[in-house]
């Protein structure tokens, strides 16, 4: 498909087909480059847009670039209305799925508050390397966001940088949330039993069909630019490892680890992606918050 770096399919425009206009390709591809020489050449100036991503080396500003929309959008006449960019902007701030794996809307059940306002939470933090205040909140970063969960008070909140703080209407992220800190009751070891989904013991079969882990976007997004997916796993606060031909390990909580482990394409197979997990992980998570989960960091991925 010939999309442009901007994001508008070529392939469906009338100048295309009539030959009276080739498309600009990705930021990253031969085609932008004979663009912006042609450019040049003809109206003495070159696209903003098209100049912008192949300086930054990125290949669709609306999929790998975390400043879309920017200033080169909503300045310049074209190609989106103020509304297609507004309702950019809305979205991406609701970065997680609000859909459980049966496609129904994520509902959050009040015994899982119940049972954690009973519980101890000072022990609950040292057995998850968080903290609880003398208010009986947890404070913890999940990834890159810095939480505070109020179980008196049922609600999540992010830590804004002045210090306040602002209630998150995220309501997967507050589910996986609250089956962590109900369920986690001792310090689990990590990095020494890493497991697939295919290992998993009780329920490992629910990883098949429609929920399979959703490895595809994120090879459409990192597959072959180690350095991109490199940028967005430090984002995270995710550590390297030497694994695949490219690794990172991440952490949704300070003890729980998800593994990405990178093939890159050679003659013999196309761009790969495994995603690993501590063994213990079956102590704290059933499949389908493990999949979940898994939804939650991938989501994050994209949207640095």
């Amino acid at each position: 498909m010939a999309t442009g770096a901007c994001g508008i399919n070529c392939d469906v425009c009338r100048l295309n087909l009539l030959g009276l206009c080739t498309t600009c390709g990705s930021g990253k591809s031969h085609e932008a480059g004979v663009k912006l020489a042609a450019q040049e050449r003809v109206l003495g100036d070159t696209c903003p847009i098209l100049t912008c991503v192949c300086m930054n080396q990125k290949s669709y500003c609306m999929r790998d670039c975390s400043q879309f929309p920017c200033d080169n959008f909503t300045i310049g006449p074209y190609p989106f209305s103020d509304a297609y960019l507004e309702m950019q902007k809305r979205r991406r701030r609701e970065w997680a799925p609000r859909l459980d794996p049966l496609g129904k809307p994520v509902e959050i059940p009040d015994e899982y508050w119940d049972v954690l306002q009973k519980k101890d939470l000072n022990l609950t933090a040292a057995v998850s390397e968080t903290e609880a205040d003398k208010k009986r909140c947890i404070t913890f970063d999940f990834l890159d966001l810095p939480l505070v969960l109020d179980p008196d008070g049922r609600q999540l909140q992010e830590r804004q940088k002045d210090g306040t703080t602002r209630p998150l209407d995220i309501p997967l992220l507050t589910l996986t949330v609250l089956i962590y800190f109900k369920t986690v009751d001792r310090l689990f070891p990590m990095g020494k039993d890493l497991i697939s989904t295919k290992e998993m013991g009780g329920q490992g079969d629910f990883f098949t069909g429609d929920h399979k882990l959703r490895k595809t976007t994120l090879l459409n997004r990192f597959a072959g630019d180690a350095g991109e997916f490199a940028q967005a796993a430090l984002a995270l606060g995710g550590n390297q490892i030497d694994m695949g031909d490219a690794a990172w390990v991440l952490y949704p909580f300070p003890r729980v680890a998800v593994y990405y482990l990178f093939w890159d394409l050679d003659s013999e197979y196309e761009s790969r992606l495994s995603i690993l997990f501590d063994r213990c992980i079956e102590k704290i998570f059933t499949p389908p918050m493990v999949w979940e989960l898994v939804n939650l960091v991938n989501a994050r991925l994209l949207s640095v």
